[in-house]
């Protein structure tokens, strides 16, 4: 029996002995299991940690980068250009330059009121600084004393294109700086400033941002700390006011703070840029939330204590059951909340591609912009000195013209005289050019067929060119009428041919050509300066040496001109340019170097009839007549000539300064008065109310205008309206005559 019992006493042992060694590897299995799960939730804590801070630093990034944006559109503004201009033109802040400050003051405090963070003003404070360091405008005014202690100079980026972002410790608490720099005519002028309280961006960003993270965050500026939470004080080195020396801001790093005698605190720092800025953010992650700091190894000691007894044991068993299923738990709201970020990324990655369209809209819009101010600009210079030049001009010519008609061409002086009126022609030429480009311009559109407008220029235009360059004319077949001012068809076509004939080196071949184009909706994005429609294309092309891009993009440009001194004002293109817009039309130019020029111009079909072609002018013989003249022009020399002009054809000329002079001479007439020939803007009233207040005592009475002044300050005088006569100054006295005598004959 013994033996028996001593093999079942074994057996006994060793099934207890097997019994526990199960029990122990079982539990020894769910510890393991349990580990291992948490791992995996501090695994993706840290990642969600990490992502909370890159998220918070894109928002910022965003932020900065709009700011950049809005202080980048107000430095390039209307209003700062306009100073800058003034300030090109010689003002003085007594005399204009004030004014523009004002302007630009308006602008600066009308941002600050609509602009805000949450209630209040995003900006405390917006500045102009010009290029040498001096406070131009200040919005809200600092007292002076600060004033005088600001170095505005440190401020300055002149070497930079674009915004950047400094930070102002000179107060309490730091703010930001956005700084733009200003370019006028390429150079640089200045810079506008614009300050944000840091606090603010902090409140609203990240304390007000506290439910995406439960992290401290602190804020570095390049490698300054501007702001360290109360909840990561103890977290930053002691004496630590910069980043260690082995942490670099742009990409995010993990180190460990220490405290003043230089242990270790365990908890993890994570560095995050924010994009474009030289700002990062600091998240500071607790080291109980992190895999390594607290090891595992505890927790399999603690299961092997627990494997020598049965019931501590089994009721552990239960509680790692019960905190697996919690475990498990979060990790589905993990797994769930990693699936919405992504949907967010997803919506973020379509706003940005959104934003970069919009950015090159933005972009193209701004050129076209710069170019219409550009027109602009030159345009309010050639519409101030119009007038009083044209008057000037014509007193030039009116007298050359008559004092070759007293003299033979043989004399001496006549030669002299020639060359007098030549110049005053071109000058008057350059006047013409000046407002064509400018779109002030007066003009008499005629419907017309371009085939036989062109025609009629062959021949001068031939000319131009010199026989060594083939003209060739290829007109379109049942071209569409055009409804503009003949005139101005000839201008476009000497420029074009003077341009083609100046690229052509030896012998070469210019071709015109006509045709009809519609324009589809379809194809406007190939053509975005081009709206659709039907079109009469007149095409210029030249075999010359042709112009590569950086030319080509300033080609309408005022004054530009790649020809050598004397030898082209740089107003053709301009000129071309300003009457097709004028003529709401379009150019496309394609070149090449060495490959030659085509210039298209498309001119809006007109739904008309053709007007009949333009005649010859008759000779002056044909210009007497003896008809009774009232003559009124407010200029005395101009007075004095245009009444000998009119006179030497037997016509009979009262003169009179004033429309009140006129009246007076009119009411005391006792015979007939043909035809009224009047200026436009004069004092005591305008030629129209004279042409009123006279038609009463004659209803018979024909009536002349003329005028020296651009069409925009004569348009609502009502002069350019359909069927009046009108005669831009300065004009000879052929022109005057033959003008006089078509009025008179009912022409």
């Amino acid at each position: 029996m013994k033996p028996v019992t001593r093999t079942l006493t074994h057996l006994r042992q060793l099934a207890v002995f097997s019994i526990g060694l199960g029990l122990v590897a079982a539990i020894g299995y769910l510890v393991v299991f349990q580990v291992r799960a948490q791992v995996a939730l501090q695994q993706s804590a840290l990642k969600q940690a990490v992502f909370d801070s890159e998220a918070r630093a894109t928002g910022l990034g965003y932020f900065f980068s709009e700011q950049k944006d809005l202080i980048q559109d107000l430095a390039d503004s209307r209003e700062l250009h306009a100073y800058f201009e003034n300030q090109a033109l010689g003002m003085s802040m007594e005399y204009g330059l004030q004014a523009s400050i004002l302007v630009v003051n308006e602008r600066f405090e009308h941002l600050r009121q609509v602009k805000k963070l949450g209630d209040l003003p995003l900006y405390e404070r917006l500045a102009f600084v010009d290029a040498a360091g001096h406070l131009l405008n200040e919005s809200p005014p600092q007292p002076m004393g600060r004033h005088e202690r600001r170095d505005w100079r440190s401020l300055l980026s002149p070497g930079q294109a674009e915004p950047v972002i400094l930070c102002d410790n000179n107060n309490e608490y730091p703010r930001i700086i956005i700084s733009a720099p200003c370019f006028f005519k390429g150079r640089y002028s200045g810079q506008v400033l614009g300050w944000i309280s840091f606090p603010w961006i902090y409140r609203y960003f990240i304390e007000g941002k506290s439910e995406v993270s439960r992290y401290p965050d602190a804020i570095v500026f390049g490698r300054e700390y501007l702001h360290i939470p109360p909840a990561a004080r103890d977290l930053v080195p002691s004496g630590g006011a910069t980043l260690p020396a082995d942490i670099q801001p742009g990409n995010s790093y993990e180190f460990l703070p220490a405290h003043a005698g230089g242990h270790s605190k365990g908890t993890r720092a994570m560095l995050v840029p924010v994009k474009s800025t030289p700002i990062s953010l600091v998240t500071f992650i607790p080291s109980t939330e992190q895999f390594g700091f607290r090891s595992p190894r505890q927790i399999i000691l603690s299961a092997g204590g627990l494997a020598l007894l049965f019931i501590i044991g089994m009721f552990s068993l239960m509680r790692l059951n019960t905190n697996n299923a919690r475990l498990r738990i979060r990790l589905e709201e993990t797994i769930l909340r990693e699936m919405e970020v992504d949907g967010k990324n997803r919506e973020l990655a379509a706003e940005i591609a959104e934003r970069t369209r919009a950015e090159e809209e933005k972009t193209r819009l701004s050129a076209e912009l710069q170019q219409a101010q550009k027109m602009d600009s030159v345009g309010r210079l050639a519409g101030g000195v119009a007038h009083d030049f044209n008057n000037m001009l014509g007193v030039i010519i009116g007298h050359t013209d008559l004092a070759m008609r007293r003299i033979e061409s043989s004399h001496k002086v006549h030669s002299h005289l020639e060359e007098i009126n030549k110049a005053a022609n071109r000058s008057a030429d350059l006047t013409r050019q000046l407002l064509a480009f400018a779109h002030k311009q007066t003009i008499a559109p005629k419907v017309l067929d371009l085939n036989e407008t062109v025609t009629g220029m062959l021949k001068m235009l031939q000319r131009l060119i010199g026989e060594n360059i083939d003209l060739r004319w290829r007109p379109g077949e049942a071209l569409w009428p055009v409804k503009v001012d003949p005139s101005q068809i000839d201008q476009i076509l000497a420029n074009l041919t003077v341009n083609a004939r100046d690229a052509i080196s030896g012998a070469g071949c210019l071709t015109i050509e006509t045709r009809n184009k519609t324009v589809p909706y379809e194809a406007i994005p190939d053509n975005p300066g081009i709206l659709p429609g039907e079109y009469v294309v007149l095409i210029v092309t030249d075999d010359g040496q042709g112009m590569d891009e950086e030319t080509l993009a300033k080609i309408f440009e005022p004054f530009f001109t790649t020809k050598g001194l004397g030898k082209g004002t740089g107003l053709g293109l301009a000129t071309v340019y300003g009457i097709v817009k004028q003529n709401n039309g379009f150019i496309d130019v394609r070149s090449d170097l060495n490959h030659g020029t085509t210039f298209q111009i498309f001119i809006p079909r007109h739904y008309g009839e053709v007007e009949q072609s333009r005649t010859k002018a008759p000779i002056m013989a044909a210009l007497k007549g003896k008809e009774t003249i009232l003559l009124v022009e407010d200029e005395p020399v101009l007075l004095e000539l245009t009444r000998q002009m009119i006179e030497i054809q037997g016509y009979t000329v009262m003169a009179a300064h004033s429309p009140n002079e006129a009246l007076i001479l009119a009411k005391s007439h006792p015979g007939p008065i043909h035809l009224l020939l009047t200026d436009v803007v004069m004092p005591e009233m305008n030629g129209k109310e004279l042409e009123r207040r006279l038609l009463p005592l004659y209803p018979d009475l024909k009536c002349l205008f003329m005028s020296g002044y651009t069409a925009e300050v004569i348009a609502h005088h009502g002069v350019l309206d359909e069927g009046i006569q009108f005669l831009q100054k300065p004009f000879t006295s052929q022109a005057l005559l033959i003008k006089v005598r078509g009025v008179l004959d009912g022409g």
